[in-house]
């Protein structure tokens, strides 16, 4: 079996992800949850988003446009800027019946804390 290493650089929400699982593993906790991942990678979009753009002034369409839904549970069905955002490598893949997995997260962060 040929194991080949790819380097590159994690973005701040993957690190935030990896800090929070090695937190956890060190802790003895459950590991993070889709859910989770994606809050983490949603913060992350926010801080990025006003870093660079500041808060941005309000507009009378946007009032009207929000208005439509006060006092109603539909606007967060209708919510048409939310997007969801591919978090797929970090979950992990079920195994099918004989096949095996080359990479362990679980393990291989453990092996990091053995090293520390």
């Amino acid at each position: 079996m040929n194991n080949q290493t790819v380097e590159r650089e994690l973005t701040e929400w993957e690190r935030k992800v990896f800090e929070e699982t090695c937190r956890r593993v060190r802790d003895d906790l459950p590991c993070l949850t889709p859910e989770e991942v994606t809050a983490i990678q949603e913060d992350c979009a926010s801080e990025d988003f006003f870093g660079e753009h500041g808060r941005l002034e309000v507009t009378t369409e946007d009032l009207e446009d929000e208005g439509e839904f006060l006092l109603t549970d539909s606007a967060e069905e209708t919510d048409e800027e939310e997007e969801r955002f591919d978090i797929d490598f970090l979950v992990k893949p079920s195994k099918s019946e004989g096949e095996s997995s080359d990479f362990d997260l679980e393990s291989e962060i453990k092996d990091i804390f053995s090293k520390i």
